[in-house]
């Protein structure tokens, strides 16, 4: 009966999510029971937002200058290579140095006329075929009209043309009436309202109460503190903080230069490359729209001219 239980548990979180979406628009400041349980959510968070805050302290009062060393040596390290690797002598340099070699490169590429014309003519082919098409529907449509409504009239001089009857007035249709009677409406009934508070508001409102003022960053922030105020501690941070961000900052420049170099080399390439392919794209894309157009434009005729015929025989009415 496994799948029994399954249904069972099922149904008991559809009913959990259903009572939840109906709090949503809970109204928490009533002024009443509900902004009391609310603030008691708020008071319980901020006790332990103090409690967390004086712990994080007492652990940052506790750390010796080795602890101070050793973050200050990290912290130094990571500052100065983040700046080494920004600075005009890291990623810029780097990037500068290597465009024009790219560039240079870029301009010899000979790949990148014949991708253009390819592309360049594949797009214009396309691009005209589709215009003359156009052009050649209208026509071809003007003509075709003029030549179905021409045979239509034809058609209509021969003898014996058949008619058409209408829908008869009787007997043809039923119209059913008042075959739907109307249901009366039942008036809503008043809701009871009970004076005490309703348990699950009273829940919810006092979770939002304690969420809104909890501090996720309470016991981070007294560790920051603490640290401030331990003097052997900001002794050794002090003391590690300067040379590991000088060894940092050689670091980075050299990471920095490299990652520019590579950066500035293929967008060096790229771009010089990108002009030879728009050239050639051009070439390209003309001696393909010709080679659409009179493609296109004899399709489109055809097209038109039997779609126009069509119309053209339709719109004639015989007297």
């Amino acid at each position: 009966m496994r799948w029994l239980r399954t249904m069972k548990l099922l149904l008991v979180v559809l009913l959990a999510l259903g009572a939840n979406a109906g709090c949503d628009d809970l109204n928490c400041f009533d002024g009443a029971g509900l902004e009391a349980k609310y603030n008691e959510g708020a008071d319980i968070a901020a006790a332990e937002n103090a409690a967390q805050f004086e712990q994080g302290k007492t652990f940052g009062l506790s750390l010796t200058r080795a602890d101070g060393e050793r973050e200050g040596a990290a912290a130094g390290y990571s500052d100065g290579y983040s700046a080494g690797y920004n600075s005009p002598d890291g990623y810029d340099a780097g990037y500068q140095d290597a465009y024009d070699e790219g560039s240079s490169d870029g301009a010899f590429d000979g790949s990148a006329c014949s991708s253009g014309t390819s592309d360049g003519y594949s797009d214009g082919r396309s691009d005209g075929y589709d215009d003359a098409y156009s052009d050649g529907y209208s026509e071809g449509y003007s003509d075709g009209e003029s030549s179905g409504a021409s045979d239509g009239e034809a058609a209509c001089e021969a003898p014996e043309v058949a008619r058409v009857a209408g829908g008869g007035t009787t007997g043809s249709l039923a119209l059913v009436k008042n075959r739907m009677k109307s249901t009366p409406s039942i008036a809503p009934q008043p809701e009871d309202h009970a004076d005490d508070v309703d348990p699950e508001e009273a829940r919810v409102c006092y979770k939002r109460g304690y969420d809104d003022s909890y501090d996720y960053l309470a016991y981070e922030r007294g560790v920051s503190e603490g640290k401030r105020l331990n003097p052997e501690y900001q002794a050794g941070y002090r003391g590690a903080y300067e040379p590991a961000f000088a060894s940092g900052e050689i670091d980075g420049i050299d990471a920095g230069y490299a990652d520019g170099a590579i950066d500035g080399y293929d967008d060096g390439y790229a771009d010089a490359a990108s002009v030879i392919y728009d050239d050639c794209y051009s070439d390209g894309y003309d001696d393909g729209y010709d080679d659409g157009g009179s493609d296109g434009y004899d399709a489109g005729y055809d097209d038109g001219y039997s779609n126009g015929y069509d119309d053209g025989w339709s719109s004639v009415t015989c007297e």
